[in-house]
């Protein structure tokens, strides 16, 4: 398991929040679907940048057992909390602050 990471020097890596150790293959990944793209087109880059986050969000509907059309990535849960929330209608005459 220990080679699947990057683990820093000097000791046991016991952080487990959002900045755990980066996957070896997490390098890769982002060489192939978001460097080579933006080196090889430049700004027409945004097409397979698009059909990547496309086939992720197909991969987490499948593991989910949703549609792709009702999964929508979002940076962070805070973010998609806010996304969901301003959606909603204000019921009962408040207003919002």
């Amino acid at each position: 398991m220990r080679d699947l990471f990057h683990l820093p020097s000097g000791g046991p890596y016991l952080l487990s929040h959002s900045v755990g150790c980066l996957p070896r293959r997490a390098r890769a990944a982002l060489e192939a679907g978001y460097l080579e793209p933006w080196q090889q087109t430049g700004g027409a880059a945004w097409g397979p940048w698009l059909e990547t986050i496309e086939g992720f969000r197909a991969a987490l509907a499948a593991l989910i057992g949703a549609d792709t059309a009702e999964v929508a990535p979002q940076q962070s849960v805070s973010a998609a909390l806010f996304s969901f929330l301003s959606g909603l209608r204000a019921v009962g005459g408040g207003t919002a602050s």
